[in-house]
């Protein structure tokens, strides 16, 4: 049964092997077989063409021909011909800038869009083309942009108003001092409310700093004659010009206030400004102490300009008062014995920038004696209580031991 299925597959199989290596032995136009064609894949690949029938009626390979090329594009239609009998003459040419206008006054300038007359600029007019064209580098000025008029009734206006007008950047510079040839004054008072000593060589002190000077570019007594005295806070301090003081010897300054500064502007109508404000001040102050507890120090509270040196702004004490020292002033181990106020020039350890040549100095130079009390009650009477009570041995008797252990 076995050999009987065998011999009836085996048909099935040599068929099945002729009919692949029939097709495996198919060659291309060339001879190429496709194990050639693998081997040589750069051989360019080759189509059979369908044949044509000759009239003889023996097929040829010859490829049918490629289809004819499409005509040309006709050419541009030729602008009419001039007959020959008519003669017209060439027309110059004139530059474009030599050819004849019309008038100007016949084209006028267009009316600018929207966002123009918002936005005003300067046009100017294009001889070329009598165009115009807008300029934006250019601006023009506008009622926004002119300088508010200081004639009129100035009573009128409210004090903001009125001194945004009067110092308007147009007519106040509030960057620069007054522009004078002589030196500016600055006059200088300061209030003394409490001196802590923090430790053996700084003191903080709370006072009320004033000074007072004149700019006569801030006068309104001629264009506002029934205004008076102008008073503000930090909005006003922020629209005029105020000197700038230092001092010297700070480690750290402040100015006090609960919800802002506490600074307070006067402006008269000469022109005179008096401006106030209260801060804390820790300054330095070389201590000797070769003699203490029984030490007295002298220390010193030092005004100068940051910005202009002697030949600018001269800075003076009050005549009147200089400093005002309060009643109820009290120094923690310390007792201000007397203080006096003098103005110096020094000069100025830095030679570049605005620091060069003599500077003004206000100085408050303030005695203050150590107290000793609290020393002889803690240190000193208990000590001598000690070493008296231990010279009461000597007047023992020796044979008392006791006692003289205790002691």
């Amino acid at each position: 049964m076995n050999h009987m299925w065998a011999f009836s597959v085996l048909p099935v199989l040599v068929v099945f092997s002729f009919v692949v290596v029939s097709l495996g032995a198919q060659t291309n136009n060339n001879g190429q077989t496709s194990a050639q064609l693998i081997e040589n894949p750069s051989s360019p690949r080759q189509y059979n063409y369908p044949t044509q029938t000759p009239p003889n009626g023996n097929p040829s390979a010859t490829p049918l021909p490629p289809p004819p090329p499409s005509p040309p594009p006709p050419p541009p239609s030729s602008p009419q011909q001039v007959p020959s009998n008519e003669y017209f003459p060439p027309t110059p040419t004139v530059p474009y800038s030599q050819s004849p206008r019309p008038p100007a006054e016949t084209l006028p300038p267009p009316s600018p869009p929207a966002w123009q007359q918002q936005y005003p600029t300067t046009y100017h007019h294009d001889y070329h083309n009598y165009q115009h064209y807008p300029t934006i580098s250019v601006p023009k000025k506008t009622d926004e942009h002119a300088c508010p008029s200081l004639e009129g009734d100035m009573d009128k206006l409210t004090l903001d108003q009125f001194s945004s007008r009067l110092t308007h950047a147009c007519r106040y510079d509030k960057v620069t001092r007054p522009d004078k040839p002589e030196p500016l004054p600055v006059t200088l008072q300061i209030d003394i409310q409490h001196i802590e000593a923090i430790d053996q060589l700084q003191f903080k002190m709370h006072m009320l700093l004033q000074y007072r000077y004149y700019d006569y570019r801030l006068r309104f007594d001629e264009i506002s004659p029934n205004r008076g005295i102008m008073l503000g806070e930090e909005l006003l301090r922020n629209k005029i010009w105020v000197p700038h003081l230092v001092l010297s010897n700070e480690r750290d300054s402040a100015i006090m206030g609960l919800e802002g500064n506490d600074l307070f502007v006067s402006l008269s109508p000469q022109g005179e400004i008096i401006f106030s404000y209260r801060m804390t001040a820790t300054i330095y102050c070389w201590m000797d102490l070769k003699k203490f507890p029984f030490d007295t120090q002298n220390c010193d509270l030092t005004f100068r300009s940051w910005t202009y040196n002697a030949s600018r702004l001269v800075l003076r004490w009050d005549d009147i008062e200089p400093v005002k020292v309060a009643n109820q002033l009290h120094l923690t181990e310390f007792t201000l014995v007397r203080y006096h106020t003098f103005e110096k020039l020094a000069k100025a350890s830095i030679s570049h920038g605005a620091f060069v040549g003599n500077y003004s100095l206000c100085v408050f130079n303030f005695i203050i004696q150590r107290e000793i009390g609290y020393y002889v009650m803690d240190y000193f009477i208990p000590s001598i209580l000690l070493v008296a009570t231990s010279w009461v041995t000597f007047w023992l008797q020796a044979d008392n031991a006791a006692p003289r252990i205790t002691l």
